[in-house]
């Protein structure tokens, strides 16, 4: 009879070492929020603006009249396709990318004439397609493209900011490093705004992460990456999703109703 009691109260502490464990595990765990689904790669795009510039050169074969015309690629950002209306895909990115002449960023390419510009959309899939400015505001720092490319299945926009220390994502082309089947994935904290409408994500970032837009847990937008601070590429800087909402209902009443 003893000996059944001591094998009774040894599986009662093994079961009771079980219910500890798991409660432990709960307790710790229900406050942890995770990415609740996987990036969507599919919408990432990596954007490249090329302009075609007349350029003074020696006489040779290549030149006319002592001139010749040049392509190339001078700038690159990041975007996220996140939504298709009637044929047509629209994309987020920055806009000191679609208009750098409006955020003091002209750059070299003042010293010529530019008789073309261009912009091209690619996707993870290795599809490039042309991209047409539909919608600025230098005020957020905020462009809207369309493109031919494919339907995308819808990113939402957040109703709010996610809480200070959660976890928020992001897919970017830092450096203008884009390869097809490859989608950088990129994971921070959300550090807080302030006053001047700035939000602040520990996400590293450089040129070309610009237009990188920001997901919460639940995959919505939130932000986008703009800017980094000189020196310190581990955080990135941006407009929140406030400033998104406001600038897709001024797109909206100014170009089309795409979001109705």
């Amino acid at each position: 009879m003893k000996a059944s009691n001591n094998n009774f109260s040894i599986r009662m502490i093994k079961v009771l070492s079980v219910i500890i464990v798991i409660f432990s595990v709960f307790l710790l765990s229900k406050d942890q929020k995770w990415l609740k689904s996987d990036l969507p790669e599919e919408n990432f795009t990596s954007i490249v603006m090329s302009k075609t510039i007349v350029v003074k050169c020696d006489t040779g074969i290549t030149c006319e009249n002592n001139i010749q015309i040049e392509s190339e690629n001078i700038s690159s950002a990041s975007g996220l396709a996140f939504t298709s209306k009637d044929s047509k895909t629209f994309i987020l990115t920055a806009n000191h990318f679609c208009k750098p002449e409006e955020h003091g960023m002209t750059g070299y390419m003042s010293e010529y004439d530019v008789i073309d510009t261009k912009i091209y959309i690619s996707d993870v899939s290795g599809g490039l397609w042309k991209g047409k400015i539909r919608y600025t505001d230098a005020r957020y720092d905020l462009c809207l493209l369309s493109s031919d490319m494919p339907n995308v299945v819808d990113v939402r926009v957040a109703e709010r900011m996610p809480e200070i220390g959660e976890k928020v994502y992001a897919i970017s082309a830092p450096a203008g490093f884009e390869m097809k089947e490859v989608g950088l994935h990129f994971e921070g904290i959300f550090s807080g705004c302030g006053y001047s409408g700035n939000c602040f994500y520990t996400i590293p970032s450089t040129f070309g992460s610009s237009g990188s837009v920001i997901l919460n847990i639940d995959g919505d937008i939130i932000g986008m990456i703009q800017m980094s601070p000189r020196a310190f590429d581990f955080t990135s800087i941006g407009v929140g999703v406030t400033s998104v909402r406001s600038f897709l209902d001024d797109a909206s009443n100014s170009t089309m109703s795409f979001l109705n």
